[in-house]
């Protein structure tokens, strides 16, 4: 399923990024070719759960969209 937007686009899946607060939907991504990125949502599973780690085999971390947006582009 990660493949479908490089096909619907015509891309190389490396020209695209996935930006989710899910590890396992990142790093499934990543297996597809995808370059990822980490967007933490702290409130995501409620107010008492506890936080998810950080994960550290992602592209980016980004402490929100407009923090993301100012990530320089590259071509890649």
């Amino acid at each position: 399923m990660y493949l479908t937007a490089a096909e619907l686009l015509d891309v190389e899946p490396r020209r695209l990024l996935m930006v989710a607060c899910h590890p396992d939907d990142l790093a499934a991504a990543a297996d597809a070719g995808l370059r990822t990125a980490y967007l933490p949502r702290p409130l995501e599973w409620g107010p008492d759960a506890a936080p998810v780690p950080t994960p550290t085999d992602v592209d980016l971390v980004a402490a929100d969209v407009p923090d993301l947006a100012r990530v320089p582009a590259t071509n890649g």
